[in-house]
């Protein structure tokens, strides 16, 4: 197949605008040839600089988790977990879990292990109100279960 000159492929695809400064879009070449009309069709900006202006615009702080926890992560200075003190602490733990509270008082920095720790669910053995390990069991009774494979034991396992 003979690849279609440049100017005959741009009418084919219908001409496109850049959404920052409404200059056209023209077709990108690579070594294999020109970009094909699904990726062109896909492009909003004219190159890189639009679409770094077109960033800008955007409000600074994202409604997003992840703009919050950006946001909070930047009001901490990187250094040692404030709860064990052995790693570095990468995390920072909104303390009343309200991940839009980015006041200093609210936030602590935390190694991962320990911020894991910090919003595991806690659960409660379905057989003696201990703490649970797995299937809502404590380490002894999920032993038995492991063991005996018997849920008749465990009522409220059968139809959990």
């Amino acid at each position: 197949m003979i690849a279609k000159p440049y100017e005959q492929r741009l009418s084919e695809y219908g001409e496109r605008f850049c959404e920052t400064c409404n200059d056209p879009i023209v077709l990108r070449r690579f070594p294999s040839g020109l970009e094909d009309k699904a990726s062109f069709k896909k492009r909003r900006f004219c190159g890189r600089k639009c679409y770094g202006l077109w960033r800008q615009s955007l409000p600074s702080v994202a409604k997003t988790k992840t703009g919050h926890r950006s946001h909070a992560s930047k009001k901490i200075p990187h250094g040692l977990c404030e709860e064990c003190e052995e790693k570095d602490g990468r995390d920072v733990h909104h303390i009343d879990e309200n991940t839009a509270n980015n006041s200093l008082d609210n936030l602590r920095r935390l190694c991962r292990s320990c911020h894991l720790k910090k919003h595991r669910h806690k659960s409660k053995c379905v057989c003696c109100d201990s703490m649970a390990r797995a299937r809502r069991l404590c380490n002894l009774h999920y032993v038995r279960m492991e063991q005996h494979g018997v849920l008749h034991f465990f009522p409220t396992l059968k139809n959990g």
